[in-house]
């Protein structure tokens, strides 16, 4: 899809988006070793091109595969390793960037997909999600205060249902809401029935006492995204007024147009 600089600027002027969330994922490709220096050239490269009147969403997680081995652990813990090892590391590293807003701790620690779920032991535990999230907030607020942090949102609330919506509340009873500025859901899917029950998605987010937002939504197929953010994206808002913010996911997509959730595909 072009330098990075060139999707930066599409995004901006083209598509006319201001507000844009960059994944910086510790993995082994970044970090293959304990021993090893962090190679951060390509999120420099991305995060110093950011066009002016831009503000980013920094997702920070991923684990390498060597997290794994508990003798490689800082203070015991997988979960401190991540924040001791990447959390301040990358904030510490990009504290004079005006252009970054926010940081996102983590992306769905429910899903049983992402294998780092499993060696950070948030998959099924919100507990130690919270944990997470809560070293991570303290960290980041030392380093740059006038960030805010945002947790990372469970896969899409109103699918698998009621699992991860009891997900979202187990936390809340863990007490995330003291470690966040912002509470960030995922919603893909119409789900509208979920939404509206008692007890579910609405209700759920209404009782929230923080700003809302989306940090990932769409549909697949180009021909049908359009109707989808206009029918949708207008019914979430009206159930749930405290949304601030929608991000769309996602900008570029490699698949078949029937498919992608690309708007450039």
């Amino acid at each position: 899809f072009g330098p990075i600089r060139s999707q930066l600027g599409d995004l901006r002027t083209n598509l006319g988006i201001r507000r844009i969330r960059v994944l910086v994922a510790w993995n082994d490709q970044v970090q293959p070793s304990p021993s090893s220096t962090p190679n951060f050239r390509l999120y420099d490269q991305i995060l110093s091109s950011l066009p002016s009147g831009t503000e980013a969403l920094v997702i920070l997680t991923g684990a390498p595969s060597w997290v794994k081995n508990s003798r490689n652990w800082v203070g015991g813990s997988p979960r401190s390793t991540f924040v001791e090892l990447w959390v301040k590391r990358v904030v510490n590293r990009y504290k004079n960037r005006a252009r970054i807003g926010a940081y996102q701790i983590w992306n769905e620690p429910n899903n049983p997909d992402f294998t780092e779920n499993v060696t950070l032991d948030v998959l099924t535990k919100p507990d130690n999600y919270v944990e997470l999230v809560a070293l991570s907030y303290n960290a980041v607020k030392a380093i740059s205060p006038r960030k805010k942090v945002v947790n990372g949102a469970t896969t899409a609330i109103a699918q698998n249902y009621p699992s991860t919506l009891n997900y979202n509340k187990a936390l809340v009873r863990a007490g995330i809401t003291s470690f966040t500025d912002v509470y960030a859901i995922h919603f893909y899917g119409k789900s509208i029935e979920r939404v509206l029950l008692p007890g579910g998605v609405a209700d759920f987010v209404n009782s929230l006492k923080l700003p809302i937002w989306i940090t990932e939504t769409g549909a697949q197929g180009v021909n049908k995204q359009l109707e989808y953010a206009e029918r949708i994206f207008a019914f979430l808002k009206r159930q749930m007024p405290g949304i601030a913010r929608i991000y769309i996911y996602q900008y570029t997509e490699s698949s078949p147009a029937d498919v992608t959730y690309g708007l450039r595909n």
